[in-house]
């Protein structure tokens, strides 16, 4: 089953200084590193001072932010003092002791000046003046190499200065990123002209041009991963993911009502951005950039349809371009996208009527299972599995279908005869 798979990876291997904590103190580390802040006011510089509070931090000194008044919440200060590093599993936990009288969103971000970037964050909760130690998980981006450390500490619209110490920046062991055990829920068997596809295995009337899967921030594409390890099913995989993802073209999807696709994350909370575009310049109705923020609600497989009435003024005549993020907080580490494509509901006629009526006997079977239909006609058979793999192609058969080299199981029978298709589930003894 072709997939696109939205993998939100960021992956970093700690090299450039033997794993050694960010200190602060004299004579450590970081102190002597040159640090710059910015988005704050006039950007007062980052301070070294003595720890004004050693329950907790024992460290005699402590790095110091005043954040101003004047500045943006997310002012920030960093270092390319760390030099060229990669996170593997064993660095990939970041720890770092926090002081501040107020509870808000940190973050600690790793860059490529110019390039690439992961920022995670985690929030604090205690305010009386003690220290608080924060963990930020970087296992999701295993693998690539930054050079340059971001503290964001605070998050927060101002009305006074507000001073913020950090501390006792570590790396520990962390867990690596999951990965979907199996594909995606079973694919589409709606009639074909009910459907225009944009990537999926289920027809073969594909309507799109211009496919490009690394389009905007979505990073380095690995094209050879399989979900089920089968070797048949392989998926896009994202790494350094930010937003975006998937750009094509469709040249009028306007008799369409609805938008599917099929969602894998690792994170709860994640939010599927879909953003379609209407293309004035190749005569469109020039509506622009219309953006809608689908909830991912659990973890693992989510099957998601967007209506068209969700896109207020969207024609989706002359359509190209879709964005997908997954998103929850920063972003989860991982985003899997299947089965995308356009579709209208089947209006009913006779044909569907007869497949409505087709006896599909015995269910549970083995060896052959027997149809009927009210009249009589042939039918064109295909077998999936749970997984959504196609086990037995499609036939045209005339009253039986051989299923004898089936395993025992659930399966579903995708039925079609003339314009009309229908889906029953059958169990294999």
């Amino acid at each position: 089953m072709k997939k696109i798979t939205l993998l939100l990876i960021a992956m970093i291997s700690y090299v450039g200084y033997s794993q050694s904590t960010i200190d602060f103190e004299t004579g450590g580390v970081g102190a002597a590193w040159t640090w710059t802040v910015d988005q704050n006011g006039t950007n007062p510089a980052l301070e070294f001072v003595a720890n004004p509070n050693t329950t907790g931090n024992t460290s005699a000194m402590t790095a110091k932010l005043t954040a101003q008044t004047a500045g943006q919440a997310w002012a920030l200060t960093y270092s390319d003092g760390i030099g060229s590093f990669t996170f593997d599993a064993n660095n990939s936990l970041v720890k770092m002791w926090v002081r501040k009288d107020v509870a808000t969103d940190v973050a600690i971000k790793f860059e490529i000046p110019g390039g690439i970037n992961k920022e995670v964050k985690a929030s604090t909760t205690v305010t009386n003046g003690d220290w608080e130690e924060l963990s930020f998980d970087f296992s999701s981006v295993i693998g690539s190499t930054y050079s340059r450390i971001v503290i964001i500490p605070d998050f927060l619209v101002r009305t006074s200065d507000h001073i913020v110490y950090f501390d006792q920046i570590t790396f520990n062991p962390g867990t690596p990123a999951a990965t979907p055990t199996t594909n995606a829920p079973i694919p589409p068997t709606r009639v074909a002209t009910d459907v225009i596809s944009i990537y999926i295995d289920s027809y073969t009337n594909i309507n799109v041009t211009n496919f490009n899967p690394g389009w905007g921030q979505s990073g380095s594409v690995d094209t050879t991963f399989d979900p089920t390890g089968n070797g048949t099913n392989t998926v896009l995989a994202y790494t350094n993911f930010n937003y975006q993802g998937t750009e094509f073209s469709v040249q009028d999807a306007s008799g369409m009502e609805n938008l599917h696709v099929d969602v894998w994350t690792d994170t709860t909370g994640a939010v599927l951005k879909v953003s379609p575009i209407n293309d004035n310049a190749n005569g469109g109705t020039g509506v622009g950039e219309l953006l809608v923020n689908v909830p991912i609600v659990n973890a693992g497989w989510s099957s998601v349809d967007i209506t068209k009435s969700s896109f207020t003024g969207m024609v989706w005549d002359k359509l190209y371009q879709l964005k997908f993020s997954g998103q929850s907080g920063t972003n989860p580490s991982n985003v899997y996208i299947d089965n995308i494509y356009f579709w209208k509901a089947a209006t009913a006629d006779l044909d569907e009527a007869s497949l409505n009526s087709i006896k599909m006997h015995p269910n549970p079977a083995s060896g052959i299972v027997k149809f009927s239909t009210t009249l009589g006609d042939a039918l064109s058979v295909s077998v999936f599995d749970l997984l959504g793999k196609q086990v037995i192609p499609v036939q045209t058969i005339k009253s039986e279908l051989n299923i004898s080299a089936l395993n025992p199981g659930m399966y579903f029978v995708n039925m079609v005869q003339g314009a009309s298709s229908v889906t029953k589930k059958l169990l294999v003894n």
